[in-house]
């Protein structure tokens, strides 16, 4: 579903909570689909994004906020093709090879700490625009499209929800069961609650099942 026919399907089901004052906000509607869209992408795993970041000279430590869990990183090359960059550990990193002090143009190797902080070796002594290309388990955010050289584009009701297409009811329920909770309905918070994580289970178990497939 696009953001526009899952609008339309939130206010069929919810249209008492988005009809007179209780909908005067023109933006809290979009806020809370992306807002439960981030959360269901968070806790399923169901989503793999990629994200570009510009190299900066002298700076070797970068971090994608969308990105809670890295798995590869590419460094733009002079030819202009990405090549991944070797993970490796501390312990590797406080070797000989991996601390030396002289700048290159373009890094070979990275570190992953925390859940999204890399940093990269050699130092990088060039700025490249778009020179880091950063894959692993993501939130959409605030961006649902992006052109290909990696820009995001700003987000409109034609855009797809990037969540797989079981997902799509769990956005629709996971908004409807916030909205009830705003309004302190406690008895369809507790249906809209119900029907949210049964989606959410489902979304789950079938990421799960894709990615040992893939292994």
């Amino acid at each position: 579903m696009t953001r526009g026919e899952i609008k339309r399907r939130i206010r069929l089901l919810g249209r008492h909570y988005f009809a007179g004052d209780n909908d005067l906000d023109p933006f809290g509607l979009d806020l809370l689909i992306t807002e439960v869209t981030n959360q269901i992408a968070r806790s399923t795993d169901c989503y793999i994004g990629r994200r570009y970041l510009d190299i900066v000279a002298g700076t070797s430590e970068y971090c994608d906020s969308d990105l809670y869990r890295v798995k590869n990183i590419f460094v733009l090359q002079q030819d202009g093709d990405y090549v991944r960059a070797k993970l490796i550990d501390w312990a590797d990193a406080r070797s000989r090879d991996f601390r030396r002090t002289d700048l290159d143009t373009v890094p070979t190797h990275a570190i992953v700490f925390g859940m999204n902080r890399i940093k990269l070796y050699p130092q990088p002594s060039t700025a490249i625009t778009n020179g880091l290309m950063i894959e692993g388990y993501a939130i959409p955010g605030d961006y649902w499209l992006y052109d290909t050289s990696g820009n995001p584009v700003t987000l409109t009701d034609a855009h797809t929800c990037p969540l797989p297409e079981s997902g799509h009811d769990a956005v629709v329920y996971g908004v409807l069961m916030e909205k009830a909770l705003q309004m302190r309905d406690g008895d369809a918070a507790q249906i809209y609650t119900q029907k949210y994580q049964d989606r959410v289970g489902q979304l789950e178990s079938n990421a799960a099942v894709y990615s040992r497939r893939t292994l």
